[in-house]
């Protein structure tokens, strides 16, 4: 018995190609160093206020191991999340994100 040949409809085409409204390089070395420097400030603040990750990670209700990313600098952060973690721990949101 033969295979079966089937027609690829337009959306299925579409899909195979990458869908992106703009092109944003995320590994590049400037924005390696942004997030360095946001989980630099994140460790260092939580460390002096005397929380575990455990403990700020239930505040923000992300997993430690997110929170683990964030502080190495290997992990991209939303908006949201951001927000919360500068709130907590009482940083400005544009600290957080100067990377001098």
């Amino acid at each position: 018995m033969p295979a079966k040949i089937t027609k690829q409809s337009s959306t299925q085409a579409r899909r195979t190609k990458t869908r992106r409204a703009f092109l944003f390089d995320h590994h590049s070395d400037q924005v390696s160093q942004l997030y360095r420097h946001f989980g630099k400030q994140i460790r260092e603040r939580r460390e002096k206020i005397g929380l575990t990750q455990t403990e700020l990670a239930k505040e923000v209700s992300i997993s430690r191991g997110y929170l683990s990313q964030i502080e190495a600098g290997q992990r991209q952060v939303s908006l949201h999340v951001a927000l919360k973690l500068a709130m907590l721990l009482r940083l400005s949101i544009d600290g957080l994100f100067d990377a001098d």
